[in-house]
């Protein structure tokens, strides 16, 4: 059994569609909370009361937010394109 080992400069596997949707399950499935803050705190709209991934790509989180009667997308950058899977995990929204 072989076990892939990446650089410390590595960004891991490339981003593809299959991943990505994968990542925006998780997110939904497992940080609905962190995507409410984020929504909240990095993109300024304090009615938010649900926040819910549509969908990600290499420069940010593309998200759908309701509340007090509104539903608004709401696309979140990253501080640098993501080139694979693992600097998307080490990024934190500005």
């Amino acid at each position: 059994m072989s076990s892939v080992k990446h650089s410390p400069n590595s960004d891991g596997a490339p981003l593809n569609d299959k991943l990505l949707l994968s990542i925006t399950n998780h997110l939904n499935k497992d940080h609905l909370e962190d995507m409410l803050a984020c929504a909240k705190g990095v993109g300024g709209l304090d009615w938010v009361e649900q926040a819910k991934v549509t969908s990600l790509d290499a420069s940010g989180i593309n998200l759908e937010v309701s509340g007090a009667n509104k539903i608004q997308p709401l696309h979140l950058d990253f501080p640098k394109p993501a080139g694979g899977v693992l600097s998307c995990s080490a990024f934190s929204l500005k």
